[in-house]
C-alpha cells in the first residue's frame, strides 16, 4: 500500500470509532484540519493569497463530497428518519 492508501485506511477506520461519540469525532476531525491546513501552509508559505484560495477550494471539496456520501446513504435507505439531524 502507498502512503495515501495508508493514511485513508488509518482516518476512516478512526473515524469509524469515533463516530460513536460526537467529542471523539470531532478530535479526530480537528486533527485532520490541523495537518491539512499544516499542509496547505508549507504548500503557500510564500503567498496567501493562493493559500486562501486553496482553502476555499478544499472547503468546496469536502462539502461536495459529503453531501453526495449522504445522497447515496439516503437513496441506499442506510438513514432512517432518526438517524437525520
Amino acid at each position: 500500500m502507498d502512503f495515501t492508501t495508508k493514511l485513508r485506511v488509518l482516518v476512516l477506520s478512526q473515524l469509524a470509532l469515533a463516530n460513536r461519540d460526537p467529542k471523539d469525532l470531532a478530535v479526530v476531525i480537528d486533527g485532520l484540519a490541523e495537518m491539512l491546513g499544516a499542509a496547505l501552509v508549507v504548500r503557500y508559505r510564500n503567498d496567501v493569497a493562493e493559500l486562501d484560495l486553496a482553502c476555499t477550494a478544499l472547503e468546496g471539496v469536502i462539502h461536495g463530497a459529503a453531501v453526495q456520501q449522504l445522497e447515496g446513504l439516503r437513496a441506499m435507505g442506510a438513514l432512517d428518519r432518526d438517524d437525520e439531524v
